[in-house]
């Protein structure tokens, strides 16, 4: 009797999986996620229902749960990896503003002031000492009356404020892509 019970319950379980497997993926779509990398976190969190299948309930919401924390982690992880594309390579244009150069150095440095012009002051202030006064992050942070324990977590907003400048002024996609 156990042995004409398994394949039913083989094909319960694989039913399951193939209507995760649907509903998850317009989820992804909604999510706006490249397709290569949906498929990877879809089949990560498939991977995962598969060993925790005994232990979960709802198949349904937990598939949404799970996507929906690994779709934010993507994002996240996105958005600080093009915070880390913004760093002292990219803004030395700042170190020398109108001084003798290319073109392209000179488009450089007045897209750059474009977008410090947009963020907060005591953000621009503080990138302005970090790269053009050449103070490291608690050191600048110290000078504008930041605790220097805060020193990166503040540094990286204001990095992130840039950034978003940075691709308001079509900068960083122009960069990107060619």
């Amino acid at each position: 009797m156990g042995v004409s019970r398994q394949p039913r319950v083989q094909s319960a379980f694989d039913d399951v999986v193939v209507g995760l497997e649907k509903s998850a993926r317009t989820y992804l779509r909604r999510h706006r996620l490249p397709p290569e990398d949906a498929d990877d976190i879809l089949q990560q969190t498939l991977l995962i229902y598969l060993y925790k299948h005994d232990e979960i309930y709802n198949p349904e919401a937990w598939m949404r749960g799970a996507l929906r924390k690994r779709c934010q982690y993507y994002w996240r992880r996105r958005q600080k990896a093009l915070v880390r594309t913004v760093d002292a390579s990219m803004l030395a244009a700042l170190a020398d503003p109108g001084g003798a150069g290319c073109e392209d150095e000179i488009e450089v440095s007045q897209l750059l002031g474009r977008a410090l012009d947009g963020i907060p002051p005591r953000c621009r202030r503080l990138l302005e000492l970090r790269y053009r006064e050449d103070c490291n992050p608690q050191d600048a942070a110290a000078r504008l009356g930041y605790r220097p324990s805060g020193a990166y977590k503040i540094f990286e907003r204001c990095l992130a404020a840039l950034t978003k400048g940075l691709v308001a002024t079509g900068f960083i996609k122009e960069r990107a892509c060619g």
